[in-house]
C-alpha cells in the first residue's frame, strides 16, 4: 500500500479514537466545573476521590488495550472465532479485576484518613468513591467493546456513544448535583451517581450497536458467553495486565509530580497545573494514534506481514511527532498567552503564576515530542503483544530515572519547581527512546525469523 494511502487510513481510524479520548476528558472536566460551584470543600473532595477512581479506571482501560491487540491480530489472521473469544474473555477479565478493586475502594475512608486528609473532605471523598466504584465494571466492559470495534477497523460507533455520554453526563450532573429537573440535590454524591449511570448507558448503547448492526453482529461476541476459555483468558491477562500497569506507572508519575510541587508552594502548584492541563489536552492526539498503532500493527502481525508491521508503527510515530512538534512550537512561542487562558492576566496577583507557567511550558515544548513518541511506541509494541518489557521500561524510566532526577534537582540541588519539570522531561525522554529502540529491535528480530 502506498505511503499516502496508509497515512489516510491511519487518520481515518484515528479520528474516532481521538474523539473518544477528548470526550473522556470532557466528562471529568464537566464534573469538576459543576462541583466547583459548591465550594472548595466539595471540589477538594471531588479531586481526592476522583483522583483515586481515575487511577483504577485507567488501569482497567489499559488492560482492555490488551484485548484490542489480540483481537486485532486475530482479525489480521482472518480468524473471527479467535477474535470473538478474545473479546468474550476480555469481559471475563474485566469482571475478575473489577470485583476485588471495588472491595478495596470500599475502604477509601480509611485510606483518606491514613493520608491525613481533613475529616470533612475525607468523609465527602469516601462517599464519592463508595458510589463511583459501581461505574468500574460497565466502564471496563465498555473498554472491551471499544477494543472490539477498533480491532475490526470500524470504531465509528464510539463517536456516537461518546457524544451521548458527554450530553448525558452534563444533564445528570446538573440535575443530581443541584437538584434540577425535579431530581434530588445530592452534591458530590450526585456527581458520582451521574458517572455510574453514564458508564452504564454508554456500555449498553455500544453493546446494542454491536449486537444489532452490521458488520459487528456477524462476530456474535456474546455467543456462549458463559463458557470458559482458559487459554484465551490467560492470554488476555498476560498481555493486558502489564499494559494496565504500564499506564498506571505513567499516570502515577505525573500525579506524583503534583504532590512534589505542593511541597514547594501554592503558586508553583497552580503554574504546574496550568502546564500539565494544557499538555494533557494535546496528549489526546498521540494517545488516539497509539491505539491506531496497536490495531494496525496487530493486523499486520496477525497476517504475518513484517513490512506492514514496520510501516504501521513508523507512520503512527511520524504523525504523532509531527503534531506534537507543532504544539511544542506553540508552547515555545506563546507560553504567556496560553497561561493567561487559565487566569486573569490583568490581575497583578497572577503575574508570578503566569510567568512560572510560561517557563514550564517552555520545557513542555520538548516534553511534547517525547510524550507523543513514548505513548505511540507503547501502542505499537502492544500490537505485537509485547507489554511486559514496556512495563519494565516505564517503571525504570519514570520512577527509577525521571523521579530520581526530578527530586534531586528540585530539593538537594535547589532548582525547585523547574527541577521537577527536568525530571518529567528526563523520564519521558528515556522512556520514548527505549520504546523506539525496543520496537526497532523487534521488527529486525521478526524480519530475520525463518
Amino acid at each position: 500500500m502506498p505511503i499516502a494511502q496508509q497515512v489516510r487510513a491511519t487518520l481515518a481510524l484515528a479520528l474516532p479514537l481521538i474523539f473518544a479520548q477528548l470526550a473522556q476528558v470532557s466528562l471529568g472536566l464537566t464534573d469538576s466545573l459543576m462541583i466547583g460551584r459548591l465550594g472548595p470543600t466539595s471540589l477538594a473532595a471531588m479531586a481526592i476521590g476522583g483522583g483515586l477512581y481515575i487511577v483504577v479506571f485507567i488501569f482497567g482501560i489499559g488492560v482492555s488495550h490488551g484485548v484490542m491487540a489480540l483481537a486485532s491480530q486475530a482479525y489480521g489472521a482472518r480468524d473471527p472465532r479467535s477474535l470473538r473469544r478474545f473479546v468474550r474473555q476480555g469481559f471475563w477479565v474485566a469482571l475478575v479485576l473489577a470485583l476485588p478493586i471495588m472491595l478495596l475502594l470500599s475502604q477509601s475512608a480509611r485510606l483518606f484518613s491514613a493520608l491525613g486528609q481533613p475529616a470533612e473532605i475525607a468523609a465527602s471523598a469516601s462517599i464519592y468513591v463508595d458510589t463511583v466504584k459501581w461505574a468500574l465494571l460497565p466502564g471496563f466492559w465498555y473498554g472491551s467493546l471499544r477494543a472490539f470495534v477498533g480491532a475490526i477497523g470500524r470504531p465509528h460507533p464510539v463517536i456516537f456513544t461518546s457524544l451521548f455520554g458527554v450530553a448525558a453526563n452534563a444533564l445528570l450532573d446538573y440535575g443530581l448535583i443541584f437538584g434540577k429537573f425535579g431530581l434530588p440535590e445530592w452534591g458530590v454524591y450526585g456527581a458520582a451517581l451521574a458517572t455510574v449511570l453514564v458508564n452504564i448507558l454508554m456500555f449498553l448503547a455500544l453493546l446494542a450497536i454491536t449486537q444489532t448492526a452490521l458488520p459487528y453482529r456477524r462476530y456474535a461476541i456474546l455467543a456462549r458467553f458463559w463458557r470458559a476459555d482458559w487459554p484465551k483468558f490467560i492470554e488476555v491477562m498476560r498481555v493486558g495486565l502489564p499494559s494496565g500497569i504500564a499506564v498506571v506507572l505513567e499516570v502515577g508519575f505525573f500525579v506524583g509530580s503534583v504532590f512534589l510541587m505542593g511541597r514547594i508552594g501554592a503558586i508553583e502548584t497552580a503554574a504546574h497545573h496550568i502546564a500539565i492541563q494544557t499538555a494533557a489536552v494535546t496528549f489526546m492526539i498521540p494517545l488516539g494514534l497509539s491505539q491506531v498503532a496497536t490495531i494496525q500493527v496487530g493486523h499486520a502481525y496477525g497476517r504475518g506481514d513484517i513490512a506492514g508491521v514496520a510501516s504501521a508503527g513508523w507512520i503512527a510515530y511520524g504523525l504523532g511527532v509531527c503534531f506534537m512538534t507543532l504544539t511544542g512550537l506553540l508552547f515555545w512561542l506563546l507560553p504567556e498567552t496560553i497561561a493567561a487562558l487559565y487566569v486573569d492576566q490583568a490581575n497583578p496577583a497572577n503575574a508570578e503564576t503566569i510567568a512560572l507557567a510560561a517557563s514550564f511550558l517552555g520545557i513542555a515544548a520538548l516534553f511534547q515530542i517525547f510524550d507523543g513518541a513514548q505513548v505511540i511506541g507503547m501502542g505499537a509494541l502492544r500490537g505485537l503483544s509485547d507489554t511486559a518489557v514496556p512495563m519494565i521500561i516505564g517503571a525504570v524510566g519514570y520512577w527509577g530515572i525521571g523521579a530520581t532526577v526530578g527530586i534531586t534537582f528540585a530539593f538537594p540541588l535547589g532548582y525547585g519547581a523547574i527541577g521537577i519539570w527536568v525530571g518529567l522531561l528526563t523520564g519521558l525522554g528515556v522512556v520514548a527512546i527505549a520504546m523506539m529502540a525496543r520496537y526497532r529491535s523487534l521488527i529486525h528480530q521478526y524480519g530475520r525469523a525463518p
